[in-house]
Order: C-alpha cells, then structure tokens, then sequence
C-alpha cells in the first residue's frame, strides 16, 4: 500500500516536471521568435559560414550600401526552392542589381550541390551561406522554408514572404523604394 502511494507521488512529480520544463521551452522559443520579429525590420546582424570558401560572412560583409538585400532562407530538398531557384538561374540578368544571400541548415555538399547544380555559385552577388548554429531562427524567428526577406539598401525591411514566390514579386518588392505594393494590382 505504503508504496504505491510513493509511486503514485513519483509518477505526480515527474509528470509536473516534464510539464513545467515543456511550458518554460515554449515560452523560451516564443520569447525568440518574438524578438526575431522586432529586430528584423532591420537588417539583424548575423554570422554564418560560407559554404564554399569556409569563411565567417557577416551580415556587415554583405551589406555594400548600394544594393538591396534578398535573404532567402531554404533547403535544398525544398520543391519550392527547387522552383525559386530554377527562375532565378533562367533570369539572372535581372537579379544583377540585387545582393542574393541564401542560407540553409542543410550539409555544406548539399548547399554546394544545390548552388552549381543551378549555376548561381559564380555569381559575384549570390551568396550562399551555412547555417550551422540555428542562427537564423535566433535572428530571423522564422524555421521553415522557404522564407524570404526582401531589405533596402538602408538595412530596412521592405517585405517577408514565406513559401514559395515568384521572382517577378521578389524583384518587385527588391526594386521598389519602400514602396508596399503588390505587383498584382
């Protein structure tokens, strides 16, 4: 009897317990993502690694002052990115005057792959980047693909897409001064 009821008090608190350490990482992630929404009207610092050359790539790095700023968030399993970057390859010519940075969680190979297999990898304004260390969601408060940021040349956000978009309002959005318009209207 005496010891059903410790077990029945054993059972209480490992139940209490796993409830208070699952509550205090929703409201952990949440309080993230939170913060990821606020700072991201700005373009956030960052740090990833570049999945050629091996080397640190700050957001600093990229920004030159003179371009807008398209942060493409993907994998390369995503059908969808499979699909951006299939249009991006076949107009290249009008994403000259954007800086393209393209970053995923994905294995350095896979991103490698990803990037030749489309041809954009020589590309002096296409970046692309690892996301070793979960940074993008720390950042970006975004973890699914694909996820899209479309900043200015002054570092402020213009648009966030998730899902798959077409080019045609990327370069909308990218080309646009600020302007909040939809290309369909």
């Amino acid at each position: 009897m005496r010891t059903q009821k410790i077990l029945k008090v054993a059972v209480s608190c490992v139940v209490v317990a796993a409830i208070l350490i699952l509550s205090t990482l929703i409201i952990q992630k949440a309080s993230i993502r939170s913060l990821a929404n606020e700072t991201r009207e700005i373009l956030p610092s960052f740090l990833f690694t570049d999945a050629f050359s091996g080397q640190a790539v700050s957001s600093d790095a990229l920004v030159k002052g003179q371009l807008p700023i398209v942060i493409i968030y993907f994998h390369p399993d995503c059908e969808y990115c499979k699909h951006e970057a299939k249009a991006l390859q076949d107009n290249k010519n009008l994403t000259k005057n954007i800086i393209w940075v393209l970053v995923s969680a994905a294995d350095k190979s896979k991103i490698q792959e990803f990037a030749t297999g489309y041809n954009l990898h020589n590309e002096a304004n296409f970046h692309f980047l690892m996301d070793d260390k979960d940074g993008f969601y720390k950042h970006f408060g975004v973890s699914g693909v694909p996820n899209i940021f479309i900043y200015q040349k002054d570092k402020t956000l213009v648009k966030h897409f998730r899902g798959e978009t077409k080019l045609s309002t990327i370069l909308h959005f990218a080309n646009s001064v600020g302007e909040d318009t939809d290309p369909s209207n």
